[in-house]
């Protein structure tokens, strides 16, 4: 079987499942993975993903889109809708390649800019879009990533804003209509599709890597939080830091901020906080699958406090990693993290989440290897790809049928 694989996102989890998938799958299915490159045009605005080395072949297709528009106000609108039409234009090439490659099915994850993929609207050939998440701009009051392009965040026009808006929603709730068949990544995502869209998906959950996300006993524990995504307001971090406050000073771990996307504006903000409120920081910026490995086993706990986290791969990560982690008891936490045995779930307030940390600090849960155990047995890259290419080779079944 000949699968298209189609994404448009940047570094993070939701490109972590596309690369580990392309891992994953095994001979006689051959993947060939298309992408968009906005280098020298208004794209850049969109961070690039990942280098792809060593996930199969990649096909990279370039977005024509103007790329001196910024320079005035006319400009800057101007740039925003020509941004809409290069994405359009861009997914329709690849649309056409994928159509005329002579693919048994398609397999899109989404797209960084628009959520769903357009091109789900012009592809031929069966496909299965992969939702990491709804898009949670529509759908979740004063969601507002800084992740969005510039032109999004600051129309100089609002009506020129509301527009954008518009056909960003509707492009989206479209494409999602048109695919064949929806995947995702947590019983959460699939209730939340199903309530905002109408449609049933497929369970797929992520897996971890095993060999690559260990303890490493050479390095002995510190009194140290981790608290890893990037430095965005509704990823909690801030939430951490009030957390971390509530601790005497005399016990008081460190914080350790793990991020690659950041906003500037609430880095300073986050920063400024914790000099405020006496939390030590450190920061680890863009640093690799192993030394992320290094810093969980460094690691007392790591704190989840994203807002509704629709799966939350850092978990199993730090688990893996036999790091117990305290997460807020909402969305996919609720999936990962058994209570007592190799995290806690707590209320979204400072002083709950103080004492679950404080209780990691004395150990109230198990050891490193139990922790780890109570991962191991579940969350494998190999079980999630099979469960995807198992919907991918009925939809090209029910095709040729």
């Amino acid at each position: 079987m000949r699968i298209a694989v189609y994404h448009n996102l940047p570094a993070g989890g939701a490109f972590r499942v596309v690369a580990e998938f392309l891992k994953a799958v095994c001979d006689p299915i051959e993947c060939t993975l298309f992408t968009l490159d906005g280098r020298g045009t208004a794209l850049q605005q969109l961070e690039p993903p990942r280098p792809t080395e060593g996930i199969g072949d990649v096909t990279t297709v370039s977005a024509p889109v103007p790329p001196d528009r910024w320079s005035t106000w006319a400009g800057r609108r101007a740039a925003g809708l020509d941004l809409l039409r290069g994405i359009r234009t861009a997914e329709g090439l690849v649309a056409e390649r994928i159509n005329e490659g002579e693919y048994d099915c398609a397999l899109v994850h989404p797209s960084w800019a628009t959520q769903a993929p357009w091109l789900l609207s012009q592809l031929r050939v069966p496909s299965v879009y992969y939702m990491h998440e709804v898009r949670r701009r529509t759908f979740e009051p004063g969601y507002s990533p800084s992740t969005l392009p510039r032109t999004f965040r600051a129309m100089p026009s609002r009506l020129v804003a509301a527009y954008v808006e518009s056909q960003l929603v509707r492009g989206d709730k479209s494409a999602v209509r048109h695919a064949g068949a929806l995947a995702c990544n947590s019983r959460y995502t699939a209730g939340s599709i199903h309530r905002h869209y109408g449609r049933t998906a497929t369970v797929c959950h992520p897996g971890v890597d095993m060999e690559l996300f260990h303890p490493h006993p050479e390095l002995s524990r510190d009194a140290l939080v981790l608290s890893v995504g990037g430095l965005e307001p509704f990823k909690g971090h801030h939430e951490v830091v009030a957390a971390l406050a509530r601790i005497p000073l005399r016990s008081r771990p460190r914080l350790g901020l793990v991020y690659e996307r950041c906003e500037p504006r609430y880095r300073t903000e986050l920063l400024d906080l914790a000099s405020y409120v006496g939390v030590q920081v450190e920061e680890h910026r863009a640093v690799s699958d192993q030394s992320l490995a290094q810093l969980y086993s460094r690691a007392c706990a790591t704190v989840l406090a994203a807002r509704l986290e629709p799966f939350g791969l850092v978990a199993l990560e730090s688990m893996a990693c036999g790091t117990p982690v305290v997460a807020v008891a909402e969305a996919g936490y609720l999936e990962t993290v058994v209570p007592d045995l190799n995290g806690f779930l707590v209320d979204r307030e400072p002083d709950a989440i103080a004492r679950a940390i404080i209780g990691t600090l004395n150990g109230e849960l198990g050891d490193e290897d139990a922790i780890r155990a109570s991962v191991t047995h579940r969350w494998s890259w190999s079980s999630a790809a099979r469960e995807v290419v198992r919907l991918l080779t009925r939809m090209a079944e029910e095709r040729t049928s």
